[in-house]
């Protein structure tokens, strides 16, 4: 029973880590069908947020894309990838009121981020 549990929380820690995919689906969605010409703000903070989202991913299977394990470098690289999702999302609240999908994606991405800060965090 207790590694069918533990089987389940990673499955859905994996799921978590990948959460800011649907936004970020809808998002790029939104904005290739949009008839005018977007926003090119909200476009670069969609691009942003899909950079720091794909570093998360890279960081999943190869986690030496994000430093070594507990090193100096690796925690910048942390701390800046949420406080740029955190301004993202406050930038973009700002901007335009119906860009909710740039919103969540960008919350849900900082809150990857702050996980693995956590996780990451020296003893």
């Amino acid at each position: 029973m207790t590694h069918e549990l533990q089987r389940i929380f990673h499955a859905l820690l994996f799921l978590f880590c990948f959460l800011p995919a649907v936004p970020l689906v809808i998002g790029w969605t939104e904005t290739i069908q949009a008839k005018t010409k977007g926003d090119l703000f909200m476009v670069l903070l969609l691009l942003l947020v899909s950079g720091s989202f794909v570093w998360t991913v890279i960081g999943l299977f190869f986690p030496l894309a994000l430093g070594r394990a507990h090193s100096g470098t690796r925690q910048a690289i942390i701390t800046c990838n949420f406080a740029l999702l955190t301004l993202i999302a406050v930038a973009a609240y700002l901007r335009k009121r119906d860009s909710w999908p740039t919103i969540l994606s960008a919350c849900a991405a900082a809150l990857v981020w702050y996980y693995i800060a956590i996780v990451n965090a020296p003893a």
